[in-house]
């Protein structure tokens, strides 16, 4: 390290000391070996920084003594793309294309003789060994590749780890094709697959499941430094960036979460992701990097060390990563991590109302979250957010609170919006493991998540994102800075960028374009439309009253039609192969208009047909595994780490068909309301 460079460190060494307790280490021993290791991630994933993860595993076994290479099929795919014929951006279109037959019938028409170049290249490497990282988007991509490149290459042997392995679920097709399955954390697991084969042992089953266990912590400082091989970092987006990682795991237990299961906490120190940032800065003129940690402000004391070694450094260099809102990041404490090369933080807001922040043990208050917007635009931080909506407590109100956050801070270093499909809740969440808890039924309803006091389902979590992607798509017209989104970075709002924000499901004239006020926080009650015997149609009919009201609160009078139809909301909001919002067919036309003194006319059609046994009984407490068995810890339900019994599920299900057998939410409803706000 040059002499700057280790007098900057020593500085910052006054700050720092060790943060951790009983971590495993990884221990690297350097030996000559002859297994050659391929290391590759296929579409799709981001395509603005190279891949760290494959990089971190490449300086630990290249310092292990094995020959590897990195191929980045992703990058070169988009790439690729971007110069052909292809009807869509697969890259930015929901990516719901790249799941099941989807990629089969979307994208391997455009893309198979692209492919094949990739795998002559890998072929021509000749690995011993081929590793894969896989994400959910890539689950489907990576098979296809594997059983090509075992075609190409019998006796390879093939390990596969990532996100999308930590919990392996009992049908993972992958068990058919794949040597070694890593669930947990690579880094020690990639050196003991890699000795195994080069000692010439075989698994005595196929495949040889790596499990990490669940109480264990691998110390994240100290490992070699990431090798990014060959790659080219200007096939990126942002060519003079990096990633890089601050911690591990999530200092929070988010109801919803499943992402803070996969890793209990640990902060890396602070001198050592220095050291890295310096060395890229040095060598590869790295001035951005992202750290990927599910929140890198887990440690304040920590990060705020980090941020004056950047100072000391002298350097131009910029992060940005996700983060939690926090009280205790004052303006000072913000002042200090801008001047230390804060970029961006990107906050995990989810809702913007209490009550709902409370349900998902968010350990924050509404107005941390307004102070530190407060803050970071006095110091020039700027802030990308995510939001959650249709969270099974969250009512027309509570929604109602999140957009009136998003109208208040919009001018607030507010740089992109994700919205997301709304809730869906998972095996591996505290809230799936203690449903009820959380007002959330064992019982589906057309095949999504029904609330236990069924007012809030498939077609009202439907109602919320459709609203909110309406809203958000009127700030691009009503802000200074422009808003971003991330997948895309061109000017729009929604997480999903799709080629038309609209798809013709509203029309929407303020009478006063000009119009733009400013909003004071207010409750509302939003049951407006009584439906006498239906509660889920009663809740459904008033679920745009909260967009309508908003509107006319920041923009004035105006009048909007506004549609639902399977045929464009399926298509649109929805996941081809397991659709976001269910299968239930809401058909609605509605028509508001409303003036500048609050008087308002609705001419509404609305309907809705239950299909046959819509409720379905679904037990998450069957499933088992390292993830699966934290969130049940933390979930605290009756059956701990173990089960429902047989006699209990049998129980459940005749309830169930009881429930299906008095209860019709059909309806039909059609009327002309006047009111005055």
């Amino acid at each position: 390290m040059a002499t700057r460079e280790q007098a900057m460190v020593n500085t910052v060494s006054g700050f720092s000391k060790k943060v951790n307790k009983k971590l495993t280490d990884v221990d690297v021993e350097y030996a000559t070996r002859k297994t050659k290791l391929a290391l590759v991630i296929f579409p799709m994933w981001s395509v603005y920084f190279p891949p760290y993860n494959l990089a971190r595993l490449a300086g630990i076994t290249k310092n292990a003594g094995y020959e590897t290479e990195i191929f980045d099929v992703n990058i070169e795919a988009y790439n690729f793309s971007q110069q052909s014929d292809m009807p869509y951006n697969l890259w930015t279109s929901g990516g719901w294309q790249w799941f099941g037959g989807g990629f089969y019938e979307k994208i391997l028409p455009y893309l198979k003789d692209f492919f094949e170049s990739k795998i002559e290249q890998i072929v021509s490497y000749n690995p011993d060994v081929i590793g894969l990282t896989e994400y959910s988007y890539s689950e489907e991509c990576n098979q296809y590749f594997a059983k090509r490149l075992k075609e190409r290459l019998p006796d390879v042997i093939f390990m596969v780890g990532g996100p999308n392995l930590q919990q392996v679920k009992d049908d993972y097709s992958g068990k058919l094709i794949y040597d070694y399955i890593v669930s947990g954390e690579g880094e020690n697991a990639i050196q003991a697959v890699m000795n195994k084969i080069e000692a010439g042992i075989i698994p005595k089953s196929k495949p040889e499941i790596i499990e990490q266990h669940a109480n264990e912590r691998l110390n994240i400082s100290n490992f070699p430094l990431p090798d990014y091989c060959n790659l080219d970092f200007n096939l990126y987006s942002v060519p003079n960036g990096a990633s890089s990682e601050f911690s591990r795991g999530c200092v929070a237990k988010c109801t919803f979460c499943s992402e803070t299961h996969f890793h209990k906490y640990r902060q890396r120190e602070s001198t050592d992701a220095l050291s890295e940032v310096i060395h890229f800065n040095e060598t590869r003129g790295t001035q951005i990097f992202y750290f990927l940690d599910s929140l890198v402000n887990g440690n304040l004391k920590a990060l705020k060390e980090f941020s004056q070694g950047i100072t000391e450094s002298g350097r131009e260099i910029k992060w940005l990563g996700y983060a939690r809102h926090d009280g205790r990041m004052d303006l000072d404490y913000l002042k200090t991590i801008a001047d230390g090369g804060c970029l961006a933080l990107n906050f995990g807001c989810e809702s913007a109302s209490q009550s709902v922040l409370d349900n998902m043990d968010k350990k924050v208050t509404v107005e941390e979250m307004e102070q530190n917007f407060d803050d970071i635009t006095k110091v020039g931080i700027h802030a990308m957010t995510n939001f959650l909506f249709g969270f099974p407590n969250e009512t027309k109100n509570d929604f109602y609170q999140t957009l009136q956050f998003i109208w208040r801070v919009r001018e607030k270093n507010l740089n992109s919006l994700s919205l997301g499909h709304g809730f869906m809740p998972n095996v591996d969440t505290i809230i799936g493991q203690n449903p009820e808890k959380h007002n959330l039924s064992n019982n589906t309803y057309h095949d999504h998540w029904i609330s236990c006091d069924h007012k809030v389902a498939g077609p009202h979590v439907l109602s919320r994102v459709k609203s909110a992607f309406l809203f958000t798509d009127l700030l691009e017209t009503v802000v200074i800075n422009p808003i971003y989104s991330p997948e895309n970075n061109s000017k729009g709002v929604a997480v999903d960028i799709r080629d038309d924000q609209n798809f013709g499901y509203y029309s929407l004239t303020f009478h006063d374009e000009s119009v733009i006020k400013e909003i004071e926080r207010e409750d509302f009650d939003f049951d407006i439309i009584k439906y006498d015997g239906n509660i889920f149609a009663e809740s459904l009919l008033n679920e745009m009253f909260p967009l309508f009201r908003l509107l006319w609160r920041t923009r004035g009078g105006f009048d909007i039609k506004f549609k639902f139809s399977p045929e464009i909301d399926w298509e649109h909001f929805g996941i081809e192969g397991f659709i976001s919002f269910g299968d239930c067919p809401y058909n609605a036309e509605l028509n508001f208009s409303i003036n500048d003194d609050g008087n308002w006319n609705l001419d509404i059609e609305a309907n809705m047909i239950q299909g046959h046994m819509p409720f379905r009984f679904v037990d998450f407490t069957s499933s088992k595994g390292r993830v699966v068995d934290r969130a049940k810890r933390l979930a605290k339900n009756k059956y701990g780490l173990g089960q429902r019994t047989p006699e209990e599920i049998l129980e459940a299900e005749m309830e169930t068909d009881d429930t299906n057998d008095t209860i019709d939410y059909s309806f039909e409803y059609s009327d002309t309301i006047t009111g005055k706000w």
